[in-house]
């Protein structure tokens, strides 16, 4: 393997020392792994024995083709870790819990407050999965938040500390209970595995959750965390920017790079825009190498799978001047779970034994789900049945088969279709924003002030780094230093 010409960023890397922690903050397109890489050959470490860490599967064997021929790297998820450990006892029950696997744990409330109850608890389970907290510490430590609330809301919290034990059993022990992947991760954390390596890595690090950063802490090993603090899109998981929470420790040490090798400078710019409003404390460095070339393929993100299958069926399917032109949908048509509008649009019809998915099966009509969605909050179950009714006069199955009739391997495609979160890691030459992520100047024009998620910031700033050569977006989403500027003080970001 031959070695690389560092930047000045890359070499400090590279050369550095540090007792404990090393945080390496790196934008878009830097070249974090190939620094790694470096990090690993250096001479001085040539003898040390490395644990790379990866939040899933593909990054693995990404990872694994950038580290080949590197005999002192073990390159693992931390789920696969934690699966080999504790996880394959679990693994006739893995799945997602859904709400109602909570109602049975809220009949003590009004019946029409149930599914709302039922929600509020499943998110309490997952933010104690998702913690570096024994169920005693959790439980305390929820206390003590709350210690300034009012009556009210002490007595709510109260309510839902006092059935988490037992939610927590029943998951443990009921074998018809769903157990998620986060799950066992959260009790191989609490085993307090010991991992013996002189140096672990862990990539992605602004998405990990508390019980990944407690896992690793508490190794003896030096550690070197390296993510983009504004990748981070994974919240709604239990995923927290350990970049932020580790920075603050006595002793560690943070590097950055903010030399994109991907982004031409006008992406660059419009990414910095957002940057600014997020704080950045240093701008993104877009490469000045120029190209002439004209890509012929179009990658379009959209935020959201619904918003995609609308662009798709109204600007392809629906276009004549389009008839001919092929798609491919990136990581493959069945992740976009399409299956599920045509679930809905029989239940809108009454054909209720045609429904694949067992938990629309359970609603009695399109109305009562609609009910469900709002009350339990699940936001992509209500945009799907937007889109069912948008489409009431047409069969969404004979649209999805239209779709499928066009797709063909990524790099025979016109079209390349993706959204947001799965478009984190990969770039394209020629890429097209869809206009449902977060839009400032709207929220202005709205409301006089913005609360924006950060989150979803975050979201569009991956978005727009996703482009090596050419991006189109709305000029709804171009903000200018002066409106920046202007417009700063009504801009709240949580």
């Amino acid at each position: 393997m031959s070695r690389l010409q560092l930047t000045e960023e890359q070499q400090k890397i590279v050369d550095a020392e540090f007792d404990s922690i090393l945080l390496i903050n790196a934008y878009a397109g830097t070249g974090k792994t190939s620094t790694l890489v470096e990090f690993v050959r250096s001479p001085k470490r040539k003898c040390k024995k490395f644990l790379y860490l990866s939040y899933n599967s593909s990054m693995s064997k990404s990872a694994a083709k950038s580290f080949k021929g590197i005999k002192n790297v073990v390159i693992k998820t931390i789920h696969s870790l934690a699966y080999g450990a504790v996880g394959h006892k679990y693994k006739e029950r893995l799945g997602n819990l859904r709400v109602l696997d909570m109602l049975g744990y809220c009949e003590d409330v009004d019946e029409k407050e149930q599914y709302y109850y039922a929600y509020l608890l499943l998110s309490l389970v997952r933010e104690f999965a998702n913690s570096k907290y024994t169920m005693e510490k959790f439980i305390n430590i929820k206390i003590e938040e709350s210690s300034s609330w009012g009556k009210e809301h002490k007595a709510s919290l109260r309510y839902f500390l006092d059935k988490l034990p037992s939610v927590w059993e029943d998951l443990l022990t009921n074998e018809e209970m769903p157990f998620e992947h986060d799950f066992y991760l959260k009790l191989y954390q609490l085993s307090e595995p010991k991992l013996y390596f002189d140096y672990i890595l862990v990539d992605e690090a602004q998405d990990i959750n508390g019980v990944i950063i407690d896992i690793v802490l508490k190794q003896r090993s030096k550690k070197v965390f390296i993510g983009d603090t504004y990748q981070q899109i994974y919240s709604w998981r239990g995923a927290s920017n350990s970049l932020e929470i580790l920075s603050k420790m006595p002793g560690t040490k943070t590097l950055y790079l903010t030399q994109s090798f991907r982004c031409p400078q006008v992406v660059a710019a419009l990414a910095n825009q957002y940057l600014t409003l997020l704080d950045a404390p240093k701008p993104f460095r877009g490469t000045r190498i120029q190209r002439n070339d004209d890509p012929t393929q179009t990658t379009v993100v959209a935020r959201t799978n619904a918003k995609l299958f609308d662009y798709v069926v109204e600007n392809i399917l629906f276009n004549e001047d389009e008839e001919e032109f092929k798609i491919h949908f990136v990581g493959g048509i069945k992740s976009y779970n399409f299956q599920d509008l045509i679930d809905i649009q029989n239940l809108q019809w009454g054909k209720t034994e045609y429904i694949r998915n067992g938990f629309l099966k359970r609603f009695y009509d399109i109305e009562e789900l609609s009910e469900y969605a709002e009350e339990a909050n699940e936001v992509d179950l209500k945009v799907k049945i937007t889109i069912v009714r948008k489409y009431m006069k047409h069969n969404i199955r004979n649209l999805i088969k239209m779709i499928e009739e066009r797709v063909v391997d990524a790099n025979k495609a016109d079209y390349l279709l993706t959204t947001g979160h799965k478009s984190k890691g990969l770039e394209w030459d020629n890429v097209l924003i869809l206009d449902d992520f977060v839009n400032i100047k709207e929220e202005i024009r709205e409301d006089g002030e913005a609360v924006v998620s950060k989150e979803e910031l975050n979201l569009l700033y991956v978005a727009i780094t996703r482009s090596k050569h050419k991006l189109s977006i709305s000029k709804d989403y171009i903000l200018s230093n002066e409106f920046i500027e202007e417009n700063r003080h009504l801009i709240r970001i949580m």
